[in-house]
């Protein structure tokens, strides 16, 4: 497509994919021409050049395109010439469904059965079968109707139309199925799991664990709304075991088994995270809504000076209540001392103030007395 952006003026900012590498994957064929035909612009250059149609599915190209490339188109006539045809590539449309609208907006075309996560899926084929039905998913046979080993999937008949029992739908087992009878398409539709949409809160300091429910390679989408502004930045790439992280989250991200974890998570981390599945398109798998609790700066200095005030007031109430209890034990022990102790010792001093004064009574009739200090002689005479 390059090619055809630089030699036609006319094309050189459509967004035409290269499919040189791509399979096809669907082919729309004369019963779905509406999903051709052009809805609103119509790119056309000189004569005999090609010209770009804008329909349902993106952007196609319809006229001589001298392209060639064996087995990825096909060509048409019409019945009014034969010098007029169209050349239609099997590969561009499954390229324009998968790169420019994904699985999830081409179900918007095509029926489409829709479940939660894991949860069962009947698939039913309403055209009717004589012969052998099959189910196919993108083209691996998954079911045989009366055939219940060697295959994925169970398929039931009834009436002659066949049904598939899908147990759980998941990223697995989601994708295009077509019916067969006898070999022959007769059926196609779309079983495809629900968005995961959930709300989660962490702290500030904490970790973010995100399931990536795929092993397809996904990218993981960061959206915030800030003054009223939404911006959206990709946080990382996970592709196996790789993870190849974006500005600013480097060294925060750890790929544990199929979950993708967030370390150190801050205030500005809250906002909307979607994880994108870069397989056949980008699919929307699941989207979280984070909030990250943490403490404002001012709320803690008031909750510290809170906890200061109320550690004042009860040191001040145990200081008196120490107080008061040293007094009533004081009193206590004053009381005791009054009542039970004091009156023994009166009676032991009144019992030692008689002693004495016996003593005293005795010692009256000693040869020597002492008055003042000087001792006094006693002379007799003949």
């Amino acid at each position: 497509m390059s090619y055809f952006k630089r030699y036609y003026q006319h094309l050189e900012d459509l967004p035409l994919p290269d499919f040189d590498n791509a399979m096809p994957m669907l082919l729309i064929g004369a019963d779905n021409t509406y999903l051709i035909t052009a809805i609103d612009q119509v790119r056309a250059g000189p004569p005999g050049t090609p010209v770009a149609i804008h329909t349902r599915l993106g952007w196609t190209l319809q006229g001589p395109t001298y392209l060639h490339k064996s087995g990825r188109f096909c060509r048409f006539s019409t019945f009014c010439s034969d010098m007029q045809f169209l050349l239609f590539c099997s590969c561009v449309l499954p390229v324009l469904t998968a790169l420019i609208t994904g699985q999830q907006v081409l179900a918007n075309y095509i029926l489409t059965t829709w479940k939660d996560l894991n949860e069962g899926a009947n698939l039913t084929c309403p055209h009717p079968c004589p012969g052998v039905i099959t189910w196919e998913r993108e083209g691996s046979k998954v079911a045989e109707c009366g055939r219940t080993e060697g295959l994925e999937f169970s398929c039931e008949r009834f009436q002659n139309r066949g049904f598939l029992n899908v147990l759980h739908v998941n990223y697995s087992t989601r994708g295009f199925y077509s019916t067969r009878c006898d070999g022959k398409e007769i059926c196609f539709q779309n079983l495809q799991p629900n968005c995961q949409n959930s709300s989660v809160e962490g702290s500030a300091g904490g970790s973010l664990t995100l399931d990536l429910l795929t092993l397809h390679p996904v990218k993981l989408m960061f959206t915030c709304t800030d003054g009223g502004n939404e911006t959206t930045v990709q946080v990382c790439s996970v592709n196996g075991r790789s993870v190849q992280p974006g500005p600013g989250y480097e060294n925060r991200l750890v790929l544990s088994e199929n979950s993708l974890v967030l370390r150190g998570l801050r205030m500005a981390d809250s906002g909307v995270y979607t994880v994108l599945e870069l397989h056949k398109g980008e699919a929307r798998i699941r989207t979280v809504s984070v909030r990250v609790k943490g403490v404002e700066m001012n709320e803690t200095v008031e909750d510290d000076h809170q906890e200061g005030k109320d550690s004042g007031y009860w040191t001040g109430f145990r200081t008196a209540g120490f107080l008061i209890f040293g007094i009533l034990v004081l009193v206590g022990i004053w009381v005791f001392l009054k009542i039970c102790v004091m009156p023994q010792d009166f009676n032991l001093k009144d019992r030692c103030v008689k002693k004495l004064k016996r003593s005293s009574s005795s010692h009256r009739n000693h040869p020597e007395d002492v008055e003042n200090g000087v001792p006094l002689t006693v002379q007799r005479t003949s």
